[in-house]
């Protein structure tokens, strides 16, 4: 019976959370006592939903619930040493789960919950820590094995091939993000263009692509000024032409993103962000310039006031805007008015 199963699985869930959240004071002895139980647990939740309807995704979606709890508690740590402490246990508790948990959906949680880990080793401002970055070379290590097994083994993944496939591209999408984290800018874009060559229309990656092409940017703006300008530009454009080049490029940039989402509501973020960083990536690529630098500010100034024309209000995008347009007053050497209403 459904809502039977239903409160099955909560039991399982809630006693596993439960079980994660006593990691934080236990001690060597208690530690193991709660892998143990937790392995119990975890089997048994499997076993709860194996055969259900949509009950893997149910058990996915549990599972991703948890790798949230553990970033939460990372980041609520009150001293670097609770931290360590934690994230240790974590770990002691995610090999033994790993050794024993064949499961693609256990797999695929210990991928998460690496990722999660290194996440609460981020510093405020998004730099990468060292012990961040052990985090997130582990989950690549965990997601890539899975992309491996899922390939050879489809079924392994899921029964349903579609679900199959929507899963593995779920999973090539997180390398994508935790490369591009770690500053393997390349390979982040190579993977996010084999997830859009499957469907161009994923918003989230071509936005997630874009953003990856400005990280570059930035990243070789003081050191190598040609290779940033070419980023830019990709962010602007977009990258990877398809094989018949007049049908564009397989990765939009903000460009495209901006004029296929104008005029739609559901999509007035992405839209608000995609004509935002148009401006901004012109605006990075004209300070670059070591000829014309006017010139193309001036149309890093032009695009911020177009999007003011296609949309009266700027809602709570307003403010970014308009400090990015006095900035580029500022270096064309006019009066920093903004909007000047």
């Amino acid at each position: 019976h459904a809502s039977t199963a239903k409160v099955v699985e909560d039991t399982y869930s809630m006693a596993l959370s439960a079980n994660i959240g006593s990691l934080a004071t236990a001690t060597a002895e208690q530690t193991n006592a709660i892998i143990a139980s937790s392995r119990e647990i975890m089997t048994a939740l499997n076993e709860a939903v194996s055969g259900q309807e949509g009950g893997q995704r149910r058990l996915v979606s549990r599972y991703y619930t948890l790798a949230r709890q553990l970033e939460r508690q990372l980041k609520e740590a009150e001293s670097t040493e609770q931290k360590q402490a934690l994230a240790s246990g974590f770990e002691t508790f995610l090999n033994e789960v790993g050794d024993t948990a064949a499961d693609f959906s256990t797999q695929h949680w210990l991928g998460e919950t690496f990722k999660g880990l290194g996440s609460g080793f981020e510093g405020a401002d998004g730099s990468v820590s060292a012990v961040a970055k052990k985090y997130y070379e582990k989950s690549i290590q965990q997601f890539e094995s899975i992309l491996q097994k899922g390939n050879e083994d489809p079924k392994w993944v899921n029964e349903q091939d579609r679900l199959s496939k929507g899963y593995l591209l779920q999973v090539n999408s997180r390398i994508a993000e935790l490369k591009s984290k770690l500053g393997s800018y390349s390979d982040a874009l190579t993977s996010f263009s084999q997830i859009l060559q499957v469907n161009e229309m994923r918003l989230d990656i071509q936005v997630a692509a874009a953003n990856v092409y400005m990280q570059w940017g930035s990243q070789l703006q003081v050191t190598d000024k040609t290779n940033a300008s070419k980023q830019f530009v990709a962010a602007i454009g977009g990258g990877f032409p398809k094989a018949d080049e007049a049908a564009g490029n397989i990765v939009w940039g903000w460009k495209k993103i901006a004029k296929l989402t104008q005029g739609n509501a559901k999509f007035r973020e992405e839209f608000f962000e995609a004509r935002y960083n148009l401006a901004l990536a012109r605006y990075q690529y004209a300070k670059l310039r070591t000829s014309e630098k006017p010139k193309y500010l001036g149309y890093a100034e032009q695009e911020i006031e177009n999007t003011q024309l296609i949309v009266k209000d700027l809602g709570n995008w307003k403010p970014r805007f308009e400090a990015l347009l006095k900035q580029v007053q500022k270096d064309l050497k006019k009066p920093q008015v903004g909007f000047g209403d």
